[in-house]
């Protein structure tokens, strides 16, 4: 929702002629305990033929 708001604000802003840059600042690192961790996928999603089919449930690995 903040995103929204920044880019209708920047748009208003710059009157669609403008330029946006950003620049790196730098990686932190977390605990473990605040970062989110997910299991392995079972079918890689560029292999859109099989993931569809996992998706819907035709097919099991």
């Amino acid at each position: 929702m903040a995103a929204v708001l920044f880019a209708f604000r920047y748009m208003n802003l710059i009157q669609g002629k403008g330029m946006f840059i950003t620049k790196f600042h730098g990686l932190k690192k977390i605990p473990l305990k605040l970062g989110v961790t997910r299991e392995k996928q079972r079918v890689d999603p560029l292999n859109k033929k099989m993931y569809m089919l996992y998706k819907l449930n035709a097919v099991r690995k």
